[in-house]
């Protein structure tokens, strides 16, 4: 016993943990530099990322060698404390330190063991809807957002077209005042009997709702309801109420879980969640290469197979436990083409462009899908052709003059919209002549794609222009003397004494076009970089030269193919660490093993995409039960429970001199206005936490404007119509505050009083020595 007593009464024993105690919280926090140059962030690397590992730094510190390490230092410094520094007043100091090191330690522990971290989207609004007919539905205020409605006379259409944070009031007792303003245009059961009108809804302020409708007046095409009709509504009977959106719940910050419910023809239930334990962090996890598109050269760590059962009684399967069997930390599905043996023709190419001076570029080609083409439609093409008769290096249009018995096909050697001087040609043996303006490949046109070529004719008396397509049907005349006398150019019925037809060229016209076939295997470049086209063979993994400066490369070519959807995972190089795991994907799999679905990371599991926020996506998987069931899936966060409810009031923006000017450099601050279950408004802003119940809510996102509609569907959007607020409890702060005050009051009096009081008992010690001789 008195060995063990003196090991842990050991000064060095006791330096050499807080020695360790600090390597391992340096680790856990910065990493391992792998380079002298630590200012790069490059240069650390996170041992707690290690596939071994897979540790968030909160789950670092909640480690068993962390709380090992602070055990063992917290008891060497008690015993050495009260072995070897006496208890008196002269050490007190001492003993305040080293109390309030203790007390500090189990304050940190304390917070780590019971930290929570996460966040809640709070909306500013939630539509209310009610028809006289039964319909009944809600809609969150968010511009673009849309909700349809199967009522007992047909289908309601809803849809938020305009949003006005700072609306103000022009009439009544409230004017001047501003309030939160949502328009919604509105479309009832067969047109209604006015038609589609728009109502507008303010937050706080019912009694000022009132709808816009069309008017029958040039100058105002819509006008408020109550001037057209009499009455501020057009239809009375449909109740519309903008309500404060309550939100009780919050999301955790690396607790994922899978969110599953049964949709049935009545509807869809709630969401339940389960869970998901042990779920990788940071490296991606594959049971089999071939479900996913790899990067190459890049490891991937061992598969998982981890249980996800139900935990909640309203769960839709509860006897069916779920599997994950991949996890990819950044990834997004992508469609992508493989060669077959067999099937249909459908030839697809991978080339590349590259340069002298090292810079490339890979594009993925199609022949008969030109849309999925990755390349500039105005740099490269790809064509396939079962004849040789339809490789045409330039364009040509075909001439029929049944009067002259002419039917004659002449190229295209230039567009006189380029080249003014290229002169009218005859067509011999005719009075006509001809010249192309232009010409405009692969036009989509009422679901149709055409090719149209814009052709000046004379007949020696007059000219004009005429539109011919490739299918002659939709060719037209364009009269120059309706355009000389100021009225829009129109469309005449061609004249039939010359039918024309467009005939493309293979690739139309742009400078570098790929054409696979006739042959199997057959895959040619036709060049128009030059004055003349040039058609040159090519051989897969042989570069040729284009130009003086760039060169062309077939990485891969084959004529049959299929698609195939993965996921395709981002290059560690490019991945970014600002996203977390907002990227992320993994893979579910049924008990049964013939069922399985990738899912995709949402940050909040909404209801529908009805009450989904803008620049949050809701995309659940639907998978399909032996029983005939449906269930829906959604990979998620884990949710815990506010202890009440919180609902936004308002947002504001403080700027710096010269106000806001749409760019984050120009704030200030972030400010919610928010009231915690119903009660006093109370404001959140960055620096400026609020507590609830155990919680503290500080300012994290917010909605910002959208001009341009990007992200709402091309609706403008003016934002501030939500708020994300940080939620995070701060439990062992005080404390550590307290173990902290502690020792600094502790060493103030180590270094002040303690040599006062030494001296002043030196100075005693001599008096009574000069006394005694």
């Amino acid at each position: 016993m008195t060995a063990l007593l003196d090991l842990l009464s050991s000064v060095k024993l006791g330096l050499v943990l807080m020695g360790i105690l600090l390597v391992y919280c340096a680790v856990g926090s910065a990493g391992v530099p792998v380079s002298v140059a630590f200012w790069e962030p490059a240069t650390w690397v996170q041992v707690r990322e290690h596939p071994w590992l897979e540790m968030t730094e909160m789950e670092w510190f909640q480690w068993w060698p962390f709380l090992v390490l602070v055990f063992g230092t917290c008891l060497v410094m008690a015993v050495t404390t009260i072995r070897k520094i006496p208890c008196t007043v002269i050490n007190a100091g001492v003993w305040m330190v080293h109390t309030g090191l203790i007390t500090m330690s189990i304050g940190c522990v304390i917070y780590f063991a019971s930290k929570l971290e996460g966040d809640v989207a709070v909306p500013r609004g939630v539509i209310e809807i009610r028809t006289a007919d039964g319909g009944t539905g809600q809609l969150v205020a968010m511009p673009g957002n849309a909700l349809n409605m199967q009522g007992e006379d047909g289908e309601w259409s809803f849809r938020v077209s305009q949003i006005d944070p700072e609306w103000e009031l022009l009439s009544g007792d409230d004017k001047g005042t501003r309030a939160y303003a949502v328009t919604v245009t509105v479309r009832p059961p067969e047109g209604g009997e006015h038609g589609p009108f728009m109502r507008q809804l303010i937050a706080g302020f019912p009694q000022y709702t009132e709808d816009i409708i069309r008017s029958n007046n040039a100058h105002q095409p819509m006008a408020r309801a109550k001037k057209v009709l009499g009455r501020p509504l057009v239809d009375e009977s449909l109740d519309m109420q903008l309500q404060p959106a309550v939100v009780d719940r919050f999301y955790l910050q690396a607790e994922p879980a899978i969110y599953l419910r049964e949709v049935t023809a009545e509807g869809a239930t709630p969401w339940v969640e389960r869970p998901v334990v042990n779920l990788p962090r940071f490296n991606d996890r594959v049971s089999a290469i071939e479900r996913v598109w790899p990067v190459p050269g890049e490891r991937i760590a061992s598969p998982i197979d981890i249980a996800v059962p139900a935990v909640d009684p309203e769960d839709p399967i509860p006897g069916v436990d779920l599997r994950v069997t991949d996890y990819l930390r950044h990834a997004r599905l992508q469609t992508r083409t493989l060669p077959v043996d067999s099937g249909p023709i459908a030839p697809a190419a991978r080339v590349t462009l590259s340069t002298g001076d090292g810079r490339s570029a890979t594009y993925e080609l199609f022949a008969l899908d030109q849309a999925s083409n990755t390349a500039p439609a105005d740099l490269m093409t790809f064509r396939h052709i079962t004849d040789e008769d339809q490789l045409q290096a330039v364009p040509r249009i075909r001439f029929e003059i049944p009067e002259s018995d002419v039917d004659v096909i002449l190229p295209v050697h230039g567009f006189a919209d380029a080249n003014p001087a290229i002169e009218l040609q005859a067509i011999e043996g005719t009075p006509f002549s001809w010249r192309v303006r232009r010409v405009d490949d692969d036009l989509k046109i009422a679901g149709r794609t055409l090719s149209l070529a814009v052709v000046e004719i004379s007949d020696g008396e007059r000219t004009w222009d005429r539109w011919v397509f490739d299918d002659p049907q939709h060719n037209g005349d364009l009269s120059k003397a309706d355009a000389e006398d100021g009225g829009l150019q129109k469309v005449n019925p061609a004249d039939e004494r010359i039918v024309t037809t467009y005939l493309p060229a293979t690739g139309s016209i742009v400078p570098v076009t790929l054409v696979s076939g006739p042959g199997h295997d057959q895959i040619r470049l036709l060049s128009r970089l030059q004055l003349e086209p040039e058609l040159i063979d090519l051989t897969v993994g042989e570069p040729h030269q284009l130009g003086e400066i760039a060169r062309l490369t077939v990485d891969r070519f084959a004529l049959r193919t299929a698609t195939d959807t993965r996921p395709a995972i981002t290059p560690r190089a490019q991945r970014d660490r600002s996203t977390m795991d907002r990227l992320s994907m993994l893979r579910v799999v049924l008990p049964d093993g013939r069922q399985s679905a990738w899912l995709s990371m949402h940050q909040y599991p909404f209801e529908s995409p009805e009450l989904a926020l803008t620049g949050f996506g809701h995309a659940p998987t639907r998978i399909h039960l032996p029983d005939g069931r449906h269930i829906e899936m959604m990979y998620s966060r884990a949710s815990a429970p506010i202890g009440g409810t919180v609902e936004l009031d308002g947002f504001r923006i403080k700027s710096h001199v010269g106000g806001f000017t749409g760019s984050v450099s120009s704030v200030l601050n972030w400010i919610s206005d928010i009231r915690f279950d119903g009660g006093e408004q109370t404001s959140v802003a960055v620096n400026d936490p609020k507590h609830f119940n155990g919680l503290w809510f500080f300012q994290s996102q917010w909605d910002p404007p959208d001009p341009s509609g990007v992200r709402t569907g091309g609706v403008p959007s003016m934002g501030r119509n939500f708020t994300v607020l940080g939620v995070g409890n701060r439990s062992g702060v005080w404390t550590m505050l307290f173990g902290s005050t502690l020792s600094v009051i502790g060493m103030l009096y180590a270094f002040y009083v303690k040599p006062f009081l030494r001296r002043r008992r030196i100075a005693q010690v001599m008096e009574h020595a000069k006394a005694a001789a």
